[in-house]
């Protein structure tokens, strides 16, 4: 069936190798969702999700990869406690060179679908799983990044149940501690896609709005590391002006002159549809 595929490409775009992982017990659906490598660029780390069966259903698949040839070193799955669909989207690599992984996973009747995020030491064994559950029934978490001390950011969107969808975003310590958690919303419903980690230690995340008059646009937030206080006193708002769907999906910072960058889709109406915009 459908099985996750990795390609090494050299500087001027030539095909070096290709790796495929399919978990051969099933034979069924494997998906990749984020790629990442270690800190000294030796080896590549692939995320996503992995039919495992009727037992375990849809798993966390993690695999990391020689990056000079592409042979395989490892590979983790992690099945959450309701043994239900659990689909990782985001990776990051910490200085120290362990890998950590988020994404949802459905859980008991109780918490239903939450945030999982499991960090693995650089050989693949689980050194911790933190999970968070906001107050209603769905929890996705879409992007995960480090600091320089190891300390771990996620954020994503979360039912709050009379807010709806909110922006997420927590904060773990080197063991998986949770240290804060701060949710964001505006009128009705707000998603979170990504984040970063300027030089500061300063969180910067972005997503999609959801207004009263200018449906969705693009809302970016900036947090302090060590409490999770804004630091922004108004949120970072860009709305084309057509008031259909403005949806931020990725952001990324250049340190040295203190500037962010936003990116994602923007809808401009009949006849242009959607543009990219950033």
């Amino acid at each position: 069936k459908i099985d996750i595929a990795t390609i090494k490409y050299d500087a001027d775009g030539n095909e070096q190798w290709v790796a495929r992982y399919n978990n051969n017990q099933t034979n069924k659906k494997d998906v990749g969702y984020a790629i990442a490598l270690s800190p000294d660029g030796s080896v590549v780390y692939v995320t996503g999700e992995s039919d495992g069966g009727s037992t375990t259903k849809i798993d966390y698949i993690t695999i990391a990869y020689n990056a000079e040839d592409g042979d395989e070193l490892w590979t983790a799955r992690y099945n959450g406690t309701g043994s239900k669909k659990d689909k990782a989207y985001a990776i990051a690599v910490d200085p120290q060179g362990n890998i950590v992984v988020t994404g949802e996973s459905e859980g008991t009747s109780t918490t239903k679908i939450d945030y999982a995020t499991v960090m693995y030491d650089p050989s693949g064994d689980q050194v911790w799983v933190s999970n968070y559950d906001g107050a209603g029934k769905k929890d996705y978490a879409f992007a995960v990044k480090t600091d320089h001390y190891g300390n771990v950011f996620v954020t994503g969107a979360s039912e709050g149940g009379q807010t709806k969808f909110d922006y997420a975003t927590v904060k773990y310590d080197q063991s998986g501690a949770l240290k804060w958690v701060d949710r964001f919303h505006k009128i009705k419903n707000d998603y979170a896609y990504d984040l970063a980690v300027d030089l500061e230690g300063n969180i910067y995340v972005t997503g999609t709005s959801e207004g009263s008059t200018t449906k969705f646009d693009y809302l970016t937030l900036k947090y302090n590391n060590t409490d999770g206080t804004r630091l922004w006193t108004n949120p970072h708002i860009y709305d084309s002006g057509i008031k259909k769907k403005d949806v931020a999906r990725s952001i990324t910072l250049c340190n040295e002159e203190q500037k962010v960058f936003v990116t994602g889709s923007s809808d401009q109406g009949s006849g242009r549809k959607l543009d990219y915009a950033t």
